[in-house]
C-alpha cells in the first residue's frame, strides 16, 4: 500500500485538474483500472525480475552491453521469481526455468453509436532463466546463457481470458524460441 499512497501523492502533488482518489490509487498500484502498459514495458517487468530487480532500458539496438536500472531489491526480485515459477509450473510449464504472470487489465472504448464497452484484454508474461543468445564475436559465433523475457498481450478478448494469452505463449512463442535453439 505504500506505492499506492506515493503514488496518490504524486498524482495530487502534480497540479492535475482532477485529482484522483485512493482507490483510484490504489487500483494503479494493484494493476487495475485504466492504468496502461505496453507489451515492452511489461516484458521490461519481467526481465527486471531475472534479472534481480534490474530493469532493461529499452533500446532497439542488437549486440551491445543493455544498461539497467534497480527497481527492486535482490530480495523482492527473488521472491517474484519465485512466485512466477510456481505460477507458471501451475499453467502446467514444464521447464522449470520459466517464470510467468497473467492479467486482465481493463480497457475502454466507445462505439460508433457513445456506447461504452469494457472488454478486457488478455496478458501474459514470462522470463525464461538460461536461454541461449548467441554472439558473433570477431567472426566466431558464441552461446552464452542469459534471461529472455517475454509479453503476450491479446486485445479486447474479455474477462477471464488471459489463458488464452498463456497458451498462445506455449503453442507459438516458446514454441519458436525453442525452434531456433533459444530455450531447451
Amino acid at each position: 500500500t505504500d506505492g499506492a499512497v506515493r503514488t496518490y501523492e504524486r498524482y495530487v502533488n502534480s497540479g492535475k485538474k482532477e485529482p484522483m482518489n485512493k482507490h483510484t490509487a490504489w487500483s494503479w498500484a494493484w494493476g487495475q483500472g485504466t492504468l496502461s502498459a505496453t507489451p515492452i514495458a511489461m516484458a521490461r517487468v519481467a526481465a527486471a525480475v531475472v534479472n534481480d530487480g534490474n530493469m532493461p532500458t529499452t533500446r532497439f539496438l542488437l549486440n551491445q552491453e543493455i544498461e539497467s536500472v534497480s527497481i527492486v531489491s535482490p530480495q523482492e526480485a527473488a521472491r517474484l521469481n519465485l512466485f512466477m515459477k510456481e505460477e507458471a509450473q501451475a499453467k502446467n510449464f514444464t521447464n522449470s526455468n520459466i517464470g510467468g504472470k497473467t492479467g486482465t487489465p481493463e480497457r475502454y472504448f466507445w462505439d460508433n453509436k457513445g456506447r461504452r464497452h469494457k472488454p478486457n484484454d488478455g496478458w501474459f508474461i514470462c522470463f525464461i532463466e538460461n536461454s541461449h543468445i548467441k554472439k558473433n564475436i570477431n567472426g566466431t559465433e558464441v552461446t552464452e546463457k542469459a534471461p529472455l523475457a517475454v509479453a503476450v498481450r491479446l486485445e479486447r478478448i474479455g474477462s477471464g481470458m488471459s489463458g488464452k494469452a498463456v497458451s498462445l505463449t506455449k503453442d507459438v512463442v516458446l514454441s519458436t524460441l525453442r525452434n531456433l535453439d533459444y530455450i531447451d
